[in-house]
């Protein structure tokens, strides 16, 4: 069960930051996900890998995990360890709001799965955890808003210190990163089995089975996964419905909207008006 040590968020919702744990984490309780927000998870005990868009990496104490907006992810925990760590999830206005857009490269500057950790060693040997340390130190205090802004502000710099410290973790298998690699740069294009069956040169089933078994999806259902989040960013953009559905690779907006009700269990125009 999770406890919530504590947790503090902004009225506007641009930020939430949160500590808390789970004596003995149940895997059912941790699926394949993604956010439409940047999130830092500073990891400070348990026995779990962090898996990003195919690629593997093994957790330490004191690694951080950085994953950027609509990154496919997930938490695998290899025993019921007690899992502690403390979130920053941010969205994109609050770095445009106060200014420091150049604080988001380490979320963006790189392809989705790639250097998702921050390893521990780089870590404790910067300046980052005595930050970290007053940021939460205000929150607990209740200090004034702007003040735990201004901390966070003081995270994000020397969290992008660490940037070049980095790693790109395991791609568990050669075939599912190119795989993942392709089908996030041609979301457009004709993305059928047998397409990519031709362009990478495998069977159908052995592609399928290959890219099922490392990422948890069946590759038409991480595909469609994409487009949809690919809809909602052009159509935050100012695009209509059908012109998004159209360039995310849906070839029409009935496709779109099956495949829509499909995952979400509801009409796309009822969930944006709301």
């Amino acid at each position: 069960m999770e406890n919530i040590i504590f947790q503090h968020g902004s009225d506007n919702n641009d930020y939430y930051y949160m500590n808390k744990n789970n004596k003995h984490p149940e895997q059912k309780d941790y699926f394949l996900h993604n956010h439409d927000f940047f999130e830092v998870l500073i990891f400070f005990s348990g026995d779990a890998d962090f898996i990003a868009e195919g690629t593997v990496y093994h957790l330490n104490p004191y690694d951080i995990v950085i994953t950027r907006e609509n990154e496919m992810h997930r938490i695998l925990h290899n025993s019921p360890a007690k899992y502690e760590r403390s979130v920053l999830r941010i969205r994109e206005d609050f770095f445009r709001k106060y200014e420091c857009e150049n604080y988001m490269e380490i979320f963006t500057d790189r392809k989705t799965g790639h250097k998702n950790i921050i390893p521990s060693e780089a870590v404790l040997d910067s300046e980052l955890i005595p930050v970290l340390s007053k940021l939460e130190k205000r929150i607990m205090e209740n200090s004034d808003e702007i003040i735990i802004k201004c901390s966070i502000i003081e995270f994000l710099y020397t969290l992008n210190k660490l940037k070049d410290s980095s790693f790109a973790g395991i791609a568990p298998n050669k075939l599912v990163r190119n795989m993942v690699d392709y089908i996030n740069q041609h979301l457009e294009d004709d993305l059928s089995l047998d397409k990519l069956s031709e362009k990478f040169f495998v069977s159908k089933y052995h592609l399928c089975r290959v890219f099922k078994e490392h990422t948890g999806f069946t590759v038409n259902k991480y595909i469609t996964k994409k487009r949809i989040i690919r809809v909602q960013q052009l159509y935050k953009e100012g695009r209509t419905l059908n012109e998004s559905a159209l360039i995310a690779g849906f070839g029409d907006y009935s496709n779109f909207y099956k495949s829509f009700v499909s995952e979400t269990g509801i009409s796309p125009r009822k969930l944006y008006k709301n």
